[in-house]
């Protein structure tokens, strides 16, 4: 008994050094439960937070894809405005003032001017008027390159007064030099909008180049030799053939091509839309002019 009284000091310290070493171990698996749950909360906090930065993000993408959508749609707005612009263009000339000129409503007026020709009812008058009023300047809107057959006067057969029609004529309604001088000088300085290349029947330039003949002057050989080009590849229109109004009309359209290749000026002015060309030719007999 005395000596377990003796030894009963060092079990209680044994005794009380486990139950401190169990305390310590528990506290530290509490401690370690604890940051445990904590890091969980906060991973989860983490999660939660990015959800609105998530759609927040996504809602920005939107916003950006929106507004590039925006742009693409303004842009093709802008580029459609372009085209119509540009279309309009074609049918429309501008004048000096930026008003707009219907090409088309100018051909029907010829035509309407042509009719009264035809039915012998002229309204052509106030000569004395006209010419008053043009004193200080003209403003023609139509240029007409027609032959110089003295059956054919533009002005008479369009039923038009003074300063109406800038007309240039030559045999042949051949397009030389001065000639096309005189049609730069109306498109580019007056703004004239139209030019008609106006061929007619019994073209005796035309009946010329057919024969094949040898010209016996230099001028007269430049007449033919300019219209020649017109019948290449056109077996009616070879010479000594029988000729007819597609003869007629090859003139015309390669009168109206060497206007475009030669004039830097008119070519620009075409491809812009500033200068319509029109090709037409003249009926003898009926006194109508025919549009192709």
């Amino acid at each position: 008994m005395k000596q377990l009284i003796s030894k009963l000091p060092v079990f209680l310290l044994l005794f009380l050094l486990a139950f401190s070493v169990s305390m310590s171990v528990s506290c530290s698996k509490a401690a370690a439960n604890e940051d445990s749950k904590a890091e969980e909360s906060d991973d989860s906090e983490d999660e939660e937070d990015s959800e609105p930065k998530k759609k927040k993000e996504s809602h920005d993408d939107e916003d950006a894809d929106k507004e590039e959508s925006s742009d693409d749609e303004k842009a093709k707005h802008s580029e459609d405005e372009k085209k119509g612009d540009s279309a309009k263009k074609k049918s429309h000339g501008d004048d000096e003032k930026g008003e707009s000129v219907d090409v088309t409503k100018l051909w029907q007026e010829l035509m309407a001017g042509n009719g009264r020709f035809t039915a012998g009812k002229h309204t052509t008058g106030q000569l004395v008027n006209a010419r008053k009023s043009l004193v200080k300047g003209q403003k023609p809107q139509v240029i007409v390159i027609s032959c110089s057959d003295s059956r054919v006067p533009p002005e008479i057969v369009f039923d038009k007064n003074l300063g109406e029609l800038f007309v240039i004529r030559t045999a042949g309604n051949v397009a030389d030099p001065i000639a096309l001088g005189s049609i730069e000088y109306a498109a580019e300085h007056l703004h004239s909008k139209m030019l008609v290349v106006l061929g007619h029947e019994s073209c005796g330039a035309v009946a010329a180049t057919l024969s094949g003949d040898k010209m016996p002057t230099k001028n007269l050989n430049a007449i033919v030799s300019a219209i020649k080009p017109s019948f290449e590849d056109a077996e009616e229109c070879a010479p000594g053939g029988p000729g007819g109004i597609r003869c007629i009309k090859l003139n015309v359209t390669h009168s109206s091509k060497e206007i475009v290749a030669n004039s830097p000026i008119l070519k620009e002015l075409v491809g812009d839309g500033s200068l319509h060309i029109v090709k037409a030719y003249y009926e003898m007999e009926s006194g109508k002019v025919v549009r192709f």
